[in-house]
């Protein structure tokens, strides 16, 4: 550990807003640490009214005054926008602090939190257009529309099935990112989907409507099966050839078993398999099929590979 690091707040972590404390001068208060890079905003901490043990109240300094500062802004800005994501609402923290000249080069932000400014937007972003998609597994189908909006603070993204009456959320994405994996689909129905962005002013319109259907039929095999040998296992990738798979279903026999027996099974789209069972001097074979609801696939190619040292 670096000298006078301190943790968790100095943890390089995506996930960590790190806080110093300022006074009523907006000054840095001076028994608090501070750090260019692992620092990332300020908020009150000198003097700050507190409950205290017998239920009384006093006041308190430091950085444990200062955090939940933090803490309550980024539960008013989730209380507004919901659908926020984390990513955003700390990047908004920091983005529209107070810059003050205590902090410079004592922070990241260089500033102190500024609740209004976190909250507020002038006006409602542009709606997202040219919405598509396509489904990649039983249970998956990805979505990508255009952003026109250069101030939205995220993503909302709304499905309808076939026999539902109305269209409902079912996630989000951060602002920037014009991209959205639903898994929760279900193969063989049809799927309607419709995206609008937002922000503190409000909601956009939403973008054009598209409808995406999961074939309801046996998936297609898997093909160019390939083994190779590992630390002590057996490494196997294929192709996955289908787009409407649940899983896939990994077979092995050896010379010493010639029967083919399930070992394994590998997710929707994924194309490789790790078999660790394996022992020395013996050579296996090993074949892939996929699966959904409505059938099995043929199997791949079959391949075979000799255990014969590590």
């Amino acid at each position: 550990m670096i000298k006078n690091q301190y943790i968790p707040a100095s943890y390089d972590l995506d996930n960590i807003i790190s806080v110093c404390a300022t006074d009523s001068n907006d000054s840095l208060w001076f028994y608090s640490h501070y750090g260019r890079n692992s620092v990332d905003i300020g908020a009150p901490g000198s003097n700050i009214i507190s409950t205290i043990p017998n239920n009384f109240y006093g006041y308190k300094s430091g950085t444990s005054m200062a955090s939940p500062h933090v803490a309550g802004l980024a539960a008013l800005i989730w209380g507004k926008c919901p659908l926020m994501k984390w990513q955003t609402a700390k990047n908004r923290l920091i983005d529209k602090v107070d810059h003050i000249i205590s902090l410079e080069n004592k922070t990241v932000s260089e500033g102190r939190i500024n609740a209004y400014k976190a909250i507020y937007d002038p006006s409602s972003p542009t709606a997202p257009s040219n919405l598509d998609g396509v489904h990649t597994a039983w249970t998956e189908i990805d979505l990508w529309w255009q952003d026109n909006s250069g101030d939205e603070a995220g993503f909302e993204i709304q499905r309808k099935k076939t026999g539902e009456n109305d269209f409902s959320t079912i996630g989000s994405q951060q602002d920037n990112l014009s991209c959205y994996f639903d898994k929760s689909a279900t193969g063989g129905i049809t799927h309607y989907y419709r995206v609008r962005s937002f922000n503190f002013a409000g909601n956009s319109s939403f973008s054009n409507t598209i409808s995406i259907t999961v074939p309801a039929n046996p998936p297609a095999a898997p093909s160019n099966l390939r083994a190779f040998l590992g630390y002590f296992e057996v490494q196997l990738m294929w192709q996955d050839n289908s787009n409407n798979e649940q899983y896939f279903i990994i077979e092995r026999k050896s010379d010493s078993d010639p029967w083919w027996q399930e070992i394994g099974t590998a997710g929707p789209n994924e194309t490789y398999y790790y078999d660790g069972t394996v022992q020395l001097y013996e050579t296996y074979y090993y074949r892939v099929s996929a699966y959904n609801p409505y059938g099995y696939s043929g199997s791949s190619n079959t391949v075979s590979i000799e255990i014969f040292g590590y």
